[in-house]
């Protein structure tokens, strides 16, 4: 796959002049251009996507690209739009495979020593991420409500208790990246904590925020644990909907002129949509 976008012409001699009036050459190079933009502005699982996609594509019609491709050299002419190919062939073989393929991975690639260490690294690794996937679940079994409900419970926690509760979530993240975001989520929610305990009293009846999530027999812990072992999808949406929550209340204490507790409510409301995001 060459970047040729720029380079399109219509003297091409095997084209006849009706071929040549049907093509609209400005539109394919700017469709070209705009395929580019989505994939670098994709997230990771656009991206695998996108792969998946094209080798199928290929291995259906095996006429455009001649197999066994030198790795190498493929690499080069796509290192305008990926530069860390390699992690993307485990999946690759996986799709493949599951359309009817059995060709071997050296049917595919020519590979040289280098490339062979590398990609045994990455066909472990991606082994694991099978075996963790394997063991993710949709929903939490035994909660018979919705994540906006979930959420919505969550958030009624006092926030040193829910400070309590995203930092025991961080902790069950195997993602460094998003594990680091929901600790700074715990420490923003932490210092609103700060701020409003002249304010509160734990003793008060009427009080909405309570230490244990209402309605649910089960402790933050554990139920942190089981919201580690959701699909990430589902994670993802879950920690969305609490971001929304946290938000909601961040324009009321904004609109209140309370601004240092704003800004920590703001703070911790977008570490979760980052994770959330990283999640998809």
């Amino acid at each position: 796959m060459k970047k040729c976008y720029n380079n399109i012409n219509i003297n091409n001699k095997n084209m006849d002049n009706t071929t040549k009036n049907n093509w609209n050459f400005e539109a394919i190079a700017s469709n070209m251009q705009k395929q580019d933009q989505e994939y670098l502005n994709g997230s990771n699982a656009d991206k695998q996507s996108y792969w998946n996609s094209l080798f199928v594509w290929v291995f259906y019609w095996r006429t455009w690209l001649e197999l066994p491709l030198n790795l190498n050299e493929y690499k080069k002419t796509i290192s305008y739009l990926e530069n860390d190919f390699d992690r993307f062939i485990p999946w690759i073989i996986d799709v493949l495979e599951d359309n009817g393929f059995t060709w071997n991975l050296e049917d595919i690639f020519i590979l040289d020593e280098q490339d062979k260490d590398i990609l045994e690294n990455i066909q472990n690794n991606s082994d694991q991420v099978k075996n963790t996937i394997a063991t993710k679940t949709e929903k939490i079994e035994w909660i018979n409500i919705s994540n906006e409900e979930l959420a919505e419970k969550i958030w009624d926690l006092f926030y040193d208790s829910l400070s309590s509760f995203i930092s025991s979530l961080w902790g069950k993240i195997d993602n460094t990246e998003i594990a680091e975001l929901l600790k700074e989520a715990s420490n923003h929610i932490m210092e609103a904590w700060k701020i409003c305990l002249p304010y509160v009293s734990h003793d008060f009846p009427e009080m909405k925020h309570t230490a244990e999530v209402k309605w649910l027999d089960i402790d933050k812990e554990e139920l942190s644990k089981s919201l580690s072992n959701l699909m990430n999808s589902e994670l993802s949406d879950f920690l969305l909907k609490l971001s929304a929550k946290i938000q909601k209340d961040w324009e009321a204490d904004k609109w209140r002129n309370r601004i240092k507790l704003s800004n920590e409510l703001f703070a911790c409301a977008d570490n979760l949509k980052q994770a959330s995001e990283l999640l998809k």
